[in-house]
């Protein structure tokens, strides 16, 4: 929340499955609770929908990397419209499973190659 509460545009928050899924559950009460509006983009979900409006979503959430290889195309369509979104104000916290993190992130050939701050849960 601190990341968050400062302002940092993207968040890449890396840890195992369990630990992202606690975290995420408890980052949705605590933004619910500060009144700011949360979307969702599930990556391993069949449809994948990447519409913001400005009036309706504060943040976005995105989950699910590990389903997708680094390159494929739904890569480069969520990296720009998160981009985008960083023009509008729109923020996101994007959680990697720390095993696929380097494929994603320090990769130089794909499209969020060092994209966001990195925070690792620890246990």
């Amino acid at each position: 929340m601190r990341c968050v509460d400062i302002g940092i545009a993207c968040i890449v928050v890396t840890g195992s499955d369990s630990d992202l899924k606690r975290v995420k559950d408890v980052l949705k009460i605590e933004l619910a609770d500060n009144g700011t509006l949360v979307g969702e983009i599930e990556l391993d979900s069949i449809e994948i929908e990447l519409n913001h409006s400005e009036e309706n979503t504060d943040l976005v959430l995105v989950s699910g990397l590990e389903a997708l290889s680094p390159k494929d195309s739904i890569m480069y369509a969520i990296r720009s419209f998160l981009d985008l979104g960083k023009h509008t104000n729109l923020r996101s916290i994007i959680f990697c499973e720390t095993y696929h993190y380097a494929n994603h992130f320090n990769d130089y050939d794909t499209p969020f190659y060092h994209f966001c701050f990195h925070y690792p849960i620890k246990d």
